[in-house]
C-alpha cells in the first residue's frame, strides 16, 4: 500500500464568494505529478510552480527509489500545502497514476510531467471551458517543445519549436477519431473531467495496458467521447531530453516500433485495445460492434504502419539525407549566424506568434508573460543537471512505442 502524507486540506474544490473566475477555475483542478528517480526535476518544478503563486491543489506521486526527496523538496511541499504519496520503489507509471487520480475529488484534472512546464493559467482556462462547453471532454492550449544545450559561456541555451496541440470539432465519433488520428497530437497533459479520466483508466487497468497501450487507448477513448479543444494561450513547454539519473519507466536507447509489435504480449494487447476501442464506438455512434471493430482495425493498422514507417525514418536513413539537419548544423558553424538569425527573426513582421526562444523572449509576444517564468527556471538549474542533456532524447509518452509492452 502506498503511504500518503497529505499536507494541504481535503482534496475537494469550493467556490468562495467575491473570488475570480479564475480563482474558482484554479480551485476546481487538482494537478497529479508522478515522479521517479528525478527529484532535482522536480525541485525545479516546485520551485517553478511556487513563482507562479501555486494556485492549484497538487498530489505528489513518488516511486522513486531514493530513501527521501531531500530538505528542499520536503520544504516546498510543506510550505505549498501538497499532497505526496510515496509508492513502491520502481513501481510502473500506470498503476500508480491510477491510484493518485483515484483520489482526486475535484471537478477537473491534469497530469504534469516533473521535467515539463505547465501554465497555471492556462491550466485554469482549460478548466474553466470544460465547464462551460460539456460537449467537450480536454482543453489545453498552445504548446513548445525545448532542449537544453549547455554553455561555457553563461546560461543554458535553449533550443525551442513547437509542440503541436489541435482541436477536435467533428461531430461524430468516427470523424474525430479519424482527424484525432490525422492530426497525431497528445492529449496526454490537457485537462480532463476527472470521473472521465478515472473511468478510462479503469478501464486500460481491468485490460491491463502498459504505458503505452494506456495513453493509446486514452487518447481514443477521449476522442470518442467528445471533442478536444485548443485556447490561445501558452499552455506547455515540455523538455527533450535524456536524463541520467536513473528513470526506470522508459528505456534510454533501443526502443522501437518493430520490438513493441514483435512482442509474444503484442497479439493480446491489440485485441483488448481494439475491443475496448469498438465498444466505445458502438456506443457513442449508435453503429453495430463488428462494424465498430472493423473500422477500429482499419484506422489502428493506418496508424501502426504509419508508426513503422516513421521509425524506419529514424533508425536508417543516413544523416545526410536530411537536409533540414544538414542545413542547421551549417549554420551552427557559421560564427555569429545564429545571432544574426535571430536579430533578422526580431524585426520581421507576424514573428510575435512563433515557438522560438526570440519570439517568446519578445515582450510584443502574446506568451511572452507566460514564459518568462519559465525560462527563468530553465537557467537557473544547477549546472551538473543542464550537462545532462547533451545525450539523446529518452522515450516520452506520447512517442514511438515502448518496447517493453
Amino acid at each position: 500500500m502506498p503511504s500518503v502524507r497529505n499536507l494541504s486540506a481535503p482534496m475537494g474544490a469550493q467556490s468562495v464568494a467575491g473570488r475570480s473566475v479564475e480563482a474558482d477555475a484554479a480551485a476546481s483542478l487538482t494537478i497529479v505529478v508522478p515522479t521517479c528517480n528525478r527529484y532535482p526535476y522536480l525541485l525545479r518544478l516546485l520551485k517553478y510552480y511556487q513563482a507562479c503563486g501555486a494556485p492549484m491543489r497538487m498530489h505528489i506521486l513518488d516511486s522513486s527509489r531514493h530513501a527521501q526527496p531531500g530538505q528542499a523538496i520536503e520544504r516546498l511541499i510543506t510550505t505549498l500545502a501538497i499532497s505526496y504519496t510515496r509508492y513502491d520503489a520502481g513501481l510502473e507509471p500506470i498503476p500508480m497514476i491510477h491510484d493518485g487520480v483515484k483520489r482526486v475529488t475535484t471537478p477537473y484534472v491534469v497530469l504534469w510531467a516533473d521535467d515539463d512546464f505547465l501554465v497555471p493559467k492556462a491550466v485554469a482556462a482549460a478548466a474553466q471551458f470544460l465547464d462551460a462547453h460539456r460537449d467537450f471532454r480536454v482543453a489545453h492550449g498552445v504548446g513548445g517543445i525545448f532542449t537544453i544545450r549547455p554553455s561555457t559561456h553563461g546560461p543554458a541555451e535553449l533550443d525551442i519549436g513547437p509542440y503541436l496541440q489541435c482541436s477536435v470539432l467533428d461531430a461524430t465519433a468516427s470523424s474525430r477519431l479519424v482527424t484525432y488520428l490525422t492530426t497525431r497530437y497528445s492529449i496526454f497533459y490537457s485537462v480532463y473531467r476527472t470521473p472521465e479520466l478515472q473511468q478510462n483508466l479503469d478501464q486500460s487497468v481491468a485490460h491491463g495496458f502498459g504505458h503505452f497501450w494506456e495513453e493509446l487507448a486514452r487518447s481514443w477513448l477521449f476522442a470518442i467521447q467528445g471533442k478536444a479543444k485548443k485556447l490561445d494561450g501558452l499552455y506547455i513547454m515540455r523538455q527533450m531530453s535524456h536524463d541520467s539519473q536513473g528513470d526506470g519507466w522508459y528505456p534510454k536507447r533501443g526502443s522501437h516500433a518493430f520490438s513493441w509489435v514483435t512482442m509474444p504480449s503484442f497479439p493480446g494487447h491489440c485485441d483488448r485495445f481494439l475491443e475496448c476501442v469498438a465498444r466505445a464506438l458502438a456506443q457513442q455512434d449508435g453503429m453495430s460492434f463488428s462494424r465498430a471493430r472493423e473500422f477500429a482495425e482499419e484506422l489502428f493498422w493506418g496508424y501502426l504502419a504509419r508508426v513503422l514507417a516513421m521509425d524506419w525514418t529514424r533508425r536508417y536513413e543516413q544523416p545526410s539525407q536530411r537536409l533540414w539537419a544538414r542545413l542547421r548544423a551549417a549554420v551552427r558553424n557559421v560564427p555569429m549566424a545564429r545571432n544574426a538569425w535571430r536579430a533578422a527573426r526580431s524585426v520581421l513582421p507576424g514573428g510575435n506568434h512563433e515557438l522560438s526562444l526570440a519570439s517568446l523572449r519578445r515582450p510584443s509576444s502574446p506568451y511572452h508573460d507566460s514564459f518568462a517564468p519559465i525560462y527563468q527556471a530553465i537557467t537557473e538549474e544547477e549546472p551538473a543537471m543542464i550537462a545532462d542533456e547533451a545525450a539523446a532524447p529518452l522515450h516520452r509518452p506520447d512517442q514511438t512505442p515502448c518496447a517493453r509492452e
